[in-house]
């Protein structure tokens, strides 16, 4: 058995520990990016951008980087004193696709700074009757993705290593930017993600008291007016072999039905793409169970980044 097969199927203790039920499948697969193909000048590489100290355990950030024109922007964290370039992760905050602000994942953005990587908080324009948040919401992530590729030597970051860690409707952002293996919204594939409490398959949805009418905002019109385009707006429907490693949290009595990950995770499983599923017991959503998840998500990002 190979290294990095007995790494897939080694004991999770720390998952066992918080969730009375949890199922790991992973698929062998190798590092997006061999150790042995990163720049021999990168470990020399420093940060040319000026960072602010932070303040929490020696944190810095880069505050309100416009990343695609006149409109969102994004905060850069990373932690001081780090000279080679390291694995990006873009974190995208929730609120039903209409709502929330990268405000919200700061500890998020904070804790993946202090392990060791930089974390890309970002902004997306918010949904709303007449301005859908499809395509345009994906699109504008992936052109985050292609602003952190770009500044990646001022960043201090490996333009060849860069996750997504999406919360809710964030997730949901970024399970279709991890599920586009051929590079569907533009930019190169992300090489992992970490999902918490993401819709991933629309059209069940429709009837949902919650989500029905988010979807549809997302989307921009009924399941019954357009059924294709909520079936392209669904990460589910797009997984293929190649996509992204991918950590899914989900809570058994929560918002987003079970069914979600389940389902999710069969059709990885199928695929062959390497993922975690991590069930919950009670109802917390996201960052409602943040204490419990975090550490764990950001060992999963490292793993598979470094």
């Amino acid at each position: 058995m190979s290294g990095l097969a007995r790494k897939a199927l080694r004991p999770l203790p720390l998952l066992a520990a918080c969730a009375l039920a949890t199922v790991a499948v992973l698929a062998p697969s190798s590092p997006s990016v061999p150790a042995g193909d990163q720049p021999a000048e990168a470990a020399e590489l420093r940060p040319a951008a000026r960072f602010a100290l932070d303040g929490r355990r020696g944190t810095t950030v880069l505050r309100h980087r416009r990343y695609l024109g006149d409109g969102p922007t994004l905060d850069v964290y990373r932690r001081a004193g780090i000279r080679a370039a390291v694995p990006a992760v873009l974190v995208v905050h929730g609120g039903g696709w209409a709502g929330g602000g990268k405000r919200r994942m700061a500890p998020v953005a904070q804790a993946i700074a202090r392990s060791g990587m930089v974390a890309v908080n970002v902004s997306y324009t918010l949904a709303d009757w007449g301005r859908p948040g499809y395509p345009v919401q994906p699109d504008q992530l992936s052109a985050a993705v292609g602003w952190v590729r770009r500044h990646a030597a001022r960043l201090g970051v490996d333009r060849d290593r860069i996750g997504a860690f999406g919360s809710s409707a964030g997730g949901h952002l970024a399970a279709l930017l991890a599920t586009s293996a051929h590079g569907r919204w533009g930019e190169p594939p992300i090489d992992a993600a970490v999902l918490w409490s993401a819709p991933l398959d629309l059209a069940p949805l429709a009837g949902h008291r919650m989500l029905g009418p988010a979807a549809e905002l997302l989307v921009g019109c009924p399941l019954a007016a357009c059924p294709q385009l909520w079936s392209e707006a669904s990460p589910l429907a797009a997984v293929s072999p190649g996509d992204a490693p991918l950590l899914l949290v989900n809570s058994r009595r929560e918002l987003v039905p079970v069914d979600q990950p389940l389902r999710m995770a069969e059709r990885l499983a199928a695929a062959g793409v390497p993922h975690e599923l991590w069930l919950l017991e009670g109802s917390a959503h996201a960052r409602e169970y943040m204490h419990r998840t975090l550490r764990r998500s950001v060992e999963f990002l490292k793993e598979w980044l470094d």
